[in-house]
């Protein structure tokens, strides 16, 4: 395998994104993708892709944020998708790196990332590379902003 690149998303690459998404069963259109990419240019928050040989083949977003009850500052992965035609060749794990790297540069003390109850294999996964099971997660759909 050629050398991954990681790099900043642009609006250009939107598209590319949006069926990583529907790989996971997610219908995120490509003008939605491309406002959060703008954002996530002077925001709180990256959204960055993994390129290989000229063409992207993943893509990850992370958030910092202050968690108010321990006074510290977290970088979650609110989504990482590698390419089913890629998957286990160690790209996951570089833009997991990658993740580590920024959270550092930004002062977090911790990384966390969040998966579907449904996908076991990714939970594995990620307890395997040292991330631990701490919480659960619960959400309440706002129709009004559906």
């Amino acid at each position: 395998m050629s050398q991954l690149e990681i790099r900043a998303a642009q609006i250009g690459d939107a598209n590319v994104i949006s069926s990583l998404l529907a790989q996971l069963g997610y219908d995120t259109a490509p003008s939605k993708i491309e406002v959060l990419v703008s954002m996530a240019a002077s925001g709180n928050n990256k959204i960055c892709v993994g390129v290989l040989s000229g063409q992207v083949i993943a893509m990850m977003s992370v958030i910092f944020f202050n968690y108010f009850p321990s006074a510290e500052k977290l970088c979650r992965i609110t989504s990482i998708i590698v390419d089913e035609s890629v998957r286990g060749s160690g790209v996951g794990s570089k833009l997991i790196d990658y993740a580590r790297s920024i959270a550092l540069a930004e002062k977090c003390s911790m990384l966390e990332v969040t998966t579907s109850l449904r996908r076991e294999q990714t939970q594995a996964y990620y307890e395997s590379i040292g991330f631990q099971k701490t919480s659960y997660k619960y959400v309440q759909k706002l129709e009004d902003n559906a």
